[in-house]
């Protein structure tokens, strides 16, 4: 997979989740990056500070985490979601994007992205992005929630299950 890729030159240092990790540019350009012009990678890459270990431990071993610290449960989000994915993002791969926003049901929404990768902040065409997105919390998401709280008025929805979000 793309994500192993990526962090197992990180993953493979003993103990690894017990300090601060960077990964190399080598690995952020190709899997993180991959969106960005070489410039803009360069540039993003030198802001870049050492994530925490834990934190990637707890997300790429989340089935191992006794407290389940990334997992997020559909009855704990009741508000409107949006999810923009890069189609050539490697960390997140579309699929799992998708299958996260059906998991929240009617209050989400997916929009594959179709020359974006993942850091899609810094990649050309980020002010379109950005305009989707405050048009969704500007116009979409308060219809969003009145139809969600007509629902939950509704019969009972099915229990909700446990679901991996990523980063």
């Amino acid at each position: 997979s793309h994500v192993a890729r990526i962090f197992a030159s990180t993953m493979l240092r003993p103990r690894f989740w017990a300090r601060p990790q960077l990964p190399s540019y080598r690995t952020m350009r190709w899997g993180v990056l991959n969106g960005c012009t070489e410039e803009d990678a360069r540039a993003l890459y030198a802001q870049l500070i050492p994530e925490s270990g834990r934190a990637l431990a707890e997300i790429a071993f989340n089935y191992l985490d006794p407290h389940r610290t990334s997992l997020v449960g559909r009855d704990e989000i009741d508000c409107p979601l949006l999810f923009l994915t890069g189609r050539h993002d490697r960390i997140t791969s579309p699929v799992f994007a998708r299958r996260n926003a059906e998991h929240f049901g009617s209050i989400a929404r997916f929009e594959l992205l179709q020359n974006h990768a993942h850091w899609l902040p810094s990649e050309e065409g980020w002010e379109s992005i950005a305009g989707r997105a405050a048009h969704f919390f500007e116009n979409e998401a308060s219809h969003i929630a009145a139809e969600a709280k007509a629902t939950a008025d509704a019969p009972e929805r099915a229990p909700a299950r446990r679901f991996a979000l990523p980063a």
